[in-house]
């Protein structure tokens, strides 16, 4: 599986554990699941992916938030999500990073 959706009422990903997580194997499956379950404040859509931390290290295999609602942006101070290709390693929620999907549609 590499995308995962959590969802929450509470925007702050860092303070509790989400309501409920599901694993899927393509972006496709994984925005159908949270256009069906919209009724929860807050969403985040993460993947696998490698980046290369502060120290020059590559990071293989690390879950990527790319993708939350806009209540997550608003109340937690997330910003705007960017897309695919750059977003908060979940290892290192203190910033956005540029990283590699590890699913590639072929």
């Amino acid at each position: 599986m590499s995308f995962c959706v959590e969802c929450s009422n509470n925007p702050h990903i860092e303070d509790e554990e989400c309501t409920f997580t599901e694993y899927f194997d393509t972006p496709e499956q994984a925005s159908d699941f949270i256009e069906r379950h919209n009724r929860f404040k807050a969403i985040w859509l993460s993947e696998k992916g490698s980046w290369i931390n502060e120290r020059g290290k590559k990071i293989d295999g690390d879950w990527i938030y790319y993708w939350w609602s806009e209540a997550v942006s608003k109340d937690a101070a997330y910003g705007p999500p960017e897309g695919r290709g750059r977003g908060y390693p979940a290892s290192k929620m203190t910033y956005i990073v540029d990283y590699v999907p590890s699913y590639q549609q072929g």
